[in-house]
């Protein structure tokens, strides 16, 4: 039977897990973005070792999947008795606990019926099914270019190489990073970084780890942080008065 302090920590996992619709929204243009997907995993992980210290991304993705499963069969029930109700009391209740943290994926059966039928009969298939989805997606994009890149002869390519060029140049482009975030990841790790700070009992330590946040971001404003950056915990003694310490330096013979 699941503890009150599990529960809170699923309803937590999933809260975060509605705002990462890569992983559950098929229409999402990130749905096949292996790289995303664990990004957005390693999120929930987090949290959800707070529930199982030994949990791996496997038995989260199995979590997950019983969760949703749990769902589809209450929300089935609910339809089904819409489709016979005289009375909004005929309507049936959903009796599981979660059923309101998963809501959101009503509409995705909305979207698409067949996908909730999928989740119900057979959830290690589907969750195989999505993984290959993923990866075959991930393939195209690795072999798109070269596959392309032949099919112009020559001579079109330079000219076409000659019109791009100055824009190239000139394209504002260039001058966004390298690696670009989301909105949806910085909402992810906000809310992850909040559901830790909760755990923070002491007053003390929570005003210190905010401080220290706050040092971080000052740094890497400033670009003086490096993969060598650490937080050094130094053990404070006892330290004698500089008046009683003894002067050796001051009279010499």
């Amino acid at each position: 039977m699941t503890s009150l302090l599990s529960k809170r920590w699923i309803i937590e996992m999933l809260k975060v897990y509605q705002n990462s619709p890569c992983l559950w929204d098929r229409r999402h243009p990130d749905y096949k973005n292996r790289l995303i997907c664990n990004r957005a995993y390693e999120y929930l992980l987090m949290i959800y070792k707070k529930v199982d210290e030994n949990a791996t991304k496997d038995s989260l993705r199995k979590k997950l999947q019983n969760l949703k499963t749990g769902f589809y069969k209450e929300l089935r029930k609910v339809n089904m008795s819409k489709l016979t109700a005289t009375r909004l009391e005929d309507i049936y209740v959903p009796s599981l606990w979660y059923y309101g943290s998963l809501s959101f994926l009503a509409t995705e059966c909305e979207y698409s019926p067949d996908n909730c039928t999928i989740e119900i009969e057979d959830s290690d298939e589907s969750m195989e099914h999505e993984n290959n989805e993923r990866n075959e997606l991930s393939e195209r994009n690795e072999n798109q270019e070269p596959e392309t890149s032949p099919v112009l002869p020559k001579k079109i390519k330079e000219e076409k190489l000659e019109n791009i060029q100055p824009k190239v140049e000139t394209s504002p482009v260039e001058e966004k990073p390298a690696v670009q975030i989301k909105d949806e990841d910085w909402d992810i790790l906000g809310k992850s970084i909040a559901i830790q700070l909760r755990d923070i009992m002491s007053k003390k330590q929570f005003i210190i780890t905010q401080k220290l946040i706050s040092d971080a971001i000052y740094f890497a404003k400033m670009g003086l942080l490096s993969e060598s950056s650490q937080i050094s915990l130094e053990t404070q003694h006892p330290k004698t008065p500089q008046h009683e310490m003894p002067s050796t330096s001051s009279h010499r013979c």
